[in-house]
């Protein structure tokens, strides 16, 4: 927007922002092995925490519209720990919240850069669901 009028336009950057994520809530679903995996979790009394560099927001919205609130202890994201992925803080936030060490978790996430890293820097297990 700013070099389509030459100055910050303050309205239709954050309509626009709105309009995006309203439109993708409408359409996100959990995948079905998602969730036999939350319920699987939760039927184990194994906790869920999510570590996220996505706003906290965001989160708490895409994690209500799915429908998957009852099944996530908790959630860390930048904005709390004043770092993102792949800084320890993030993880070490998330090991006290769910009340566990390190050699105790396992971490799945899809990025080599931010969560790989951050977990094997942590000596936390590693998994990418699409490997």
């Amino acid at each position: 927007f700013e070099e389509l009028e030459g100055k910050t336009n303050f309205k239709l950057p954050l309509l626009f922002y709105k309009c995006y994520w309203q439109s993708f809530f409408e359409v996100m679903k959990v995948l079905p092995e998602a969730l036999l995996f939350l319920k699987k979790c939760q039927q184990l009394k194994i906790p869920v925490a999510i570590v996220t560099d996505l706003t906290a927001d965001v989160q708490f919205e895409k994690i209500q519209c799915l429908g998957i609130e009852l099944y996530i202890q908790c959630m860390v994201s930048s904005e709390e720990a004043g770092v993102e992925k792949p800084a320890a803080a993030m993880f070490e936030i998330a090991l006290k919240k769910i009340n566990l060490n390190a050699n105790e978790v396992i971490m799945i996430g899809d990025s080599l850069r931010a969560d790989k890293a951050g977990a094997e820097a942590m000596s936390i297990p590693w998994f990418h669901p699409w490997e």
